[in-house]
């Protein structure tokens, strides 16, 4: 939501690829996955982060 929103308050955010980034940069374990915390699979595939 806040990707979708943010945009439209500061045009010139980056806030959505530098979330990407970072959790892009997550250390995953069999128990502690980017999907485990509620993320869909291949989620940086979508169009709401590639403004």
């Amino acid at each position: 939501m806040i990707a979708y929103m943010l945009p439209s308050i500061d045009v010139d955010t980056d806030w959505s690829s530098r979330l990407v980034t970072l959790l892009s940069a997550f250390p995953t374990t069999d128990a502690l996955t980017i999907e485990s915390m509620g993320a869909p699979k291949d989620w940086e595939k979508l169009d709401l982060w590639h403004p």
